[in-house]
Parts: structure tokens; sequence; C-alpha cells
């Protein structure tokens, strides 16, 4: 049995997946990142879609027998939590936040404790916050 995972990314915010096995992390989207802070491309930007390598280096499809976190979020849970990208490859950092969002219950069917869990105080950091997460 297991999971056959599949995803496309574009934008500012990672994928990753947090192995039940081993503890390590997957990014199945690595945010981009432009020339200038705060800079990133749009699904209709013509910088990564000019040619099929481009597109294709955005597609990862991954097999594991099972996970203990799949999550997509937008910079404004990212960038608070993760500070930077190369943190995104420290399975510590993703443990942390698996802990939290299950320590504060955000993982109820309605979701209710996760949009106040979103609701947390960073300086700086006021982006949107969308978090989808799966356990």
């Amino acid at each position: 049995m297991g999971w056959t995972l599949a995803s496309f990314g574009v934008g500012d915010s990672p994928i990753a997946l947090l192995k039940a096995d081993n503890d390590a992390v997957e990014l199945l989207h690595a945010p981009d990142e432009g020339e200038y802070a705060g800079q990133t491309y749009f699904l209709t930007s013509p910088q990564w879609a000019s040619d099929a390598k481009s597109i294709f280096a955005r597609l990862r499809f991954v097999q594991v027998n099972d996970f203990q976190l799949l999550a997509l979020m937008s910079d404004g849970v990212y960038d608070p939590i993760f500070e930077h990208s190369a943190a995104l490859l420290q399975p510590e950092k993703w443990q942390r936040l698996h802990a939290e969002l299950k320590q504060n219950g955000c993982h109820d069917e309605e979701g209710e404790r996760l949009l106040q869990w979103l609701n947390f105080w960073s300086a700086g950091n006021h982006d949107d916050r969308t978090l989808i997460a799966m356990f």
C-alpha cells in the first residue's frame, strides 16, 4: 500500500513531506526566489515556463509507505517559522511544526483550531497565512 504523491509548484512557498520512517524531509517544491527580496514567479510568468525542461523541473512524484506531515503553505506561515530557505531541509523544523499543529488540535475536522493557530503574532510577518496540512 502506501501513498503516491504528485506535486507541481510555482511561487514563493514550500510544499514538503516529513517522512514517517526516518524523519527525513523531502521538498516537493522549494520556494522560487527572484533577484530581489520578496520577488517571486507566478503561474503566468515566462521565466519558468519557457521550455519543457523548466516545466518538468517543477514536477515531483514520490512514493512512501507513510508520512508524518504533508504541508503546503504560503509565505505568511513559511517566513516566520523557517526564516530562510535553507531551514526547509532541517527535519527538526518540520517536526516542531508538526508537534505544534498537533498540540494545538489543528487536525480537527472543522479546521477552527487551525484558523486560531494561523493568527499567531510575528513581527514583520503580516502576509497572508494559508496552510494545507495532511497528517
